[in-house]
């Protein structure tokens, strides 16, 4: 609960991009809380999950905290 309305933990920000048969959208509040941010890339038709990019408190190459 946030002001006295139900929120979800990963929220869209911004606006979603629709390009070559692709959904483009982030996910989340912040980096550092509620396991970080999802960039997501969709299907425009099946709405599959292409990829996904997780940007938390780690580095993406060691692991280690930032």
């Amino acid at each position: 609960m946030y002001f006295e309305q139900l929120e979800y933990s990963h929220p869209l920000h911004g606006s979603v991009i629709i390009h070559d048969n692709k959904i483009y959208a982030v996910a989340g509040r912040s980096m550092f809380v509620d396991g970080g941010m999802r960039f997501l890339i969709l299907n425009a038709d099946t709405s599959e999950k292409i990829e996904e990019i997780v940007m938390d408190d780690k580095v993406p190459s060691t692991g280690e905290d930032l």
